[in-house]
């Protein structure tokens, strides 16, 4: 019974591959305007456009891949749903980006591109490989961008265990490819661009603001973030400091939030953090009344070589943070650890004169705007702060 079931499923395969052979496959593309992608969203073929155009965007913008191959294989990437062997549901829909890979190759299409078709599916589960090449990944990129802001636009936002479009699915596979080929770009600049192709778009019924779309959009990617670091063993007060922070490129907010988790083991990593709530809770319900500190209202050495040091500091972190060296960026925070705690010994922050008094709030907001470049540090939980939340 199994035999003879198999050999009518490869009996229909056959069909298929030979019928879908009889048309070149890049004639494939204008069928797409028949296939509806999404209800209110247009076709596949509307789809295909927007990748082609945010994919070289990506391209451009990111230094990587060749646009020729990016391009084609973006206008090529869906092509494979009108096949004979992937339309109306049939038992090898699964081989969708396969199938188009071979087809394409028979097509006499450049391996690289087939390569796209394919590999632009992955990651399609949490265990999967993710692409081999920076172009499948670019088009793997914008195709995932472009369905959270599409679905987004028209309001099918995830809320609960529902999310019948696999949304938290495709951001997860969003932050690994990310992750995994080090892509640094304005993830805003990524949205916006999209959401004008969609906005350009006739037959589109956005529900959605561009501004309010772009928000929520964001928060649920922020979301789905801390769980992917989660994942890696990232703990949470760590992620969350670092993602208090406003952020626009992924892979810049995960790599500072792995080197700071990295820096949790070291023995200074606690220095640092007491520091910074020493500042935070002096400055708590505190105004910031700008960044103006007046060395002549200077009365006490500490408070003097604490602005010296931050100065110095601030220059040497600016350098390490434009060189991506975040280790070297926590050094130079922490070196400000035992200026700060001589400041606090050796000066009374809320002196009676208040001009002192204010500059050295001022100088004070100074030191957190320059950790606050970096993370919240006052959110990282403590050792001894943790032992006492688990008692509570």
């Amino acid at each position: 019974g199994h035999n003879s079931v198999l050999r009518a499923r490869l009996n229909d395969a056959q069909f298929y591959w030979t019928e879908d052979l009889k048309t070149p496959f890049a004639e494939r593309i204008g069928e797409l305007k028949g296939v509806e992608w999404h209800r209110g969203l247009g076709t596949v073929y509307d789809k295909s456009k927007r990748l082609v155009e945010l994919s070289t965007y990506l391209c451009k913008e990111l230094g990587k891949g060749r646009v020729d191959l990016v391009k084609r294989g973006a206008l090529l990437s869906k092509a494979d749903v009108v096949t004979h062997m992937i339309k109306d549901g049939k038992e090898f829909t699964t081989l969708e980006g396969i199938i188009g890979r071979e087809y394409a190759l028979r097509s006499n299409e450049k391996k690289e591109v087939a390569g796209i078709i394919a590999e632009h599916h992955l990651p399609r589960f949490p265990e999967d490989d993710v692409p081999t090449s920076s172009e499948a990944s670019i088009v793997g990129i914008a195709d995932r961008i472009d369905t959270l802001v599409g679905n987004f636009l028209i309001g099918e936002i995830p809320s609960g265990s529902f999310d019948p479009f696999g949304l938290r699915r495709c951001v997860n596979g969003l932050l690994r490819i990310v992750d995994s080929f080090s892509m640094r770009f304005s993830l805003k600049k990524a949205i916006d661009r999209n959401i004008d192709l969609f906005l350009h778009q006739k037959g589109i019924s956005i529900k959605l603001q561009k501004k309010e779309a772009l928000s929520r959009l964001f928060e649920f990617i922020g979301s789905r973030l801390s769980s992917f670091l989660s994942n890696m063993g990232t703990r949470y007060d760590i992620a969350s400091a670092v993602m208090a922070v406003p952020y626009d490129d992924l892979f810049d907010v995960i790599s500072r939030i792995r080197c700071l988790n990295n820096e949790k083991e070291n023995t200074q990593f606690e220095e640092l953090i007491v520091g910074q709530k020493r500042v935070s809770n002096i400055l708590q319900g505190i105004e910031d009344e700008g960044n103006s500190v007046d060395n002549a209202l200077f009365d006490c050495d500490e408070e003097r070589k604490l602005w010296s040091e931050f100065e110095r500091t601030k220059d040497a972190f600016k350098r390490a943070m434009e060189k991506y060296a975040y280790a070297k960026a926590i050094r130079a925070l922490l070196s400000l650890r035992p200026y700060i705690d001589d400041f606090f010994d050796g000066c009374l922050v809320m002196d009676k004169d208040e001009k002192k008094r204010a500059n050295r709030i001022r100088m004070l907001m100074n030191i957190k705007k320059l950790f606050n470049q970096y993370a919240d540090f006052s959110l990282i939980v403590l050792e001894g702060e943790r032992d006492k939340e688990s008692k509570q």
